[in-house]
Formats: C-alpha cells, structure tokens, sequence
C-alpha cells in the first residue's frame, strides 16, 4: 500500500490584495496579516489574540523563608495537587520570560485553575504579587492583584479565576523577566476546604511570532 500524505494548504501569492471585513483593500497578504496585529497606543488590537502561560501546580517552587503547602493525594482521580489547606498562609515562587510573540505594552492577566477540596461556598483569597524585570535596570517592588474567588459548592470541580495585572516598570516587551509569588491567604479567607492548584499562569495578548533581537 503506498501512503499519499495530505496536501497541505497553499498561501496566496505574496501580492495578492486581501480585503478586511471593514471593506479595507490591503496590497498583499502579508501586510494583510501584519496589520491585523497593529495595537493603537499599545492599547488594542483589531482582532487581538490571547495565548497563555501556563505553568502547572508542581512547576511552581518553594520559597526559602515562607511557608509553603503540602501536597495532597485526594483530589481528582487521586493524583497529586500542591494543597493550600485553610487555617495557614502558603506561597509559592516562579520566574519566566515573557514569550517572543507577547505584544509590548499590552495587558497581561493573571489566572488559577484550582479545585475545592469540600462543598463549601466561602471566598478563597488566592493573590500573585508580581515583579516585572528588564536587562540593565532595578527590579521594582512586587505588585499584588487579588484573585480571590468563592468556593463554587462542589468538591473537585475546576474553577478558574483571574484579573489583570498592573505594574509599575513601563512598557513590557518579550523577552522580560516575571518574578510572580502565588498565594492563598488561608489564615484570613472564609473558604473552610483545601484548595488543589491546577495551575496558575498568564494570559497575554499575542502578535506576529519573533523578536528582532535575541533578548
């Protein structure tokens, strides 16, 4: 039997006018694509994308002086999730590099995919405390964004939350350095259950892949 692969699907000529949905008539295909990236003011984009860093529970390391969760194998399917219990603060620590294709300026959101270990409905005080670093310049303070979330009164179903995050360091662009703290506030939040980290994360909004520099 000889195997006949698929054809793949072939791109227009590279002068080929393309016409948005607005009725704009753009030259070529390329410009066509380019300029559906293009953000006014760093502040949108025409039709922006959003794509995510996503860094699951076990990704995450311990802090050196603060109190960190345990682990628990009771959650879904019985495997293994970082466990914030109630009761107790706990906290973990990432560092990352914003990806090449993130678009400078624009928003970033923080999320946390975890599961509730009761049926208890209380608010779950998560918060990531971030602090955006560039090459040659001071790492500022960390900056806090709560993303607290009521228990959804089912054990062991996935909830998802999440907001935007603000900083004081400028324009962002890729290749910049996030040190992110996760936290559950524990000792003060009304949700009485454990709460299971899935992952935590960010979602950014996304242009044409690649940097012009390597940094």
């Amino acid at each position: 039997m000889t195997y006949t692969p698929p054809k793949r699907a072939s791109l227009p000529p590279p002068h080929v006018p393309m016409v948005a949905e607005d009725g704009t008539v753009t030259p070529d295909w390329y410009q066509f694509l380019l300029d559906q990236y293009q953000y006014s003011g760093m502040a949108g984009a025409k039709f922006p994308m959003w794509r995510t860093v996503a860094l699951p529970g076990q990704s995450w390391g311990i802090s050196n002086t603060l109190s960190q969760p345990g682990y628990a194998n009771s959650g879904p399917g019985n495997f293994t999730f970082y466990s914030f219990i109630s009761g107790s603060d706990f906290y973990l620590e990432t560092k990352f590099a914003l990806p090449s294709d993130y678009v400078p300026g624009s928003d970033l959101y923080a999320f946390v995919r975890w599961f509730p270990s009761n049926t208890d409905t209380g608010s779950c005080d998560w918060n990531m405390s971030v602090s955006p670093s560039k090459v040659g310049s001071v790492t500022p303070s960390p900056v806090s964004v709560s993303l607290e979330q009521a228990g959804g009164g089912t054990a062991y179903v996935e909830q998802v939350t999440s907001a935007q995050l603000s900083h004081s360091e400028g324009v962002l662009s890729p290749g910049d350095l996030l040190i992110a703290q996760l936290n559950r506030l524990g000792s003060s939040d009304a949700f009485t259950g454990a709460a299971l980290l899935g992952e935590s994360g960010f979602f950014y909004q996304a242009g044409p892949p690649g940097t012009i520099g390597r940094v």
